[in-house]
């Protein structure tokens, strides 16, 4: 985000493992995408969380 301090930001978490089973592929890539968005929102002030940062 524009103006947040370096010292706030997270690193993205890491991407799944890649597994036997098409669903487990799924899941894993569902639940790191899901992680990897509430930890870049984390923090962030609700009215800017909801309003679109382009036109």
């Amino acid at each position: 985000m524009p103006g947040a301090p370096h010292h706030n930001r997270c690193r993205d978490a890491p991407p799944p493992r890649t597994r036997n089973c098409e669903a487990e592929v799924l899941r894993g890539s569902l639940d790191y995408l899901r992680t990897s968005v509430a930890a870049k929102v984390d923090g962030a002030p609700e009215p800017q969380v909801r309003t679109t940062a382009l036109p």
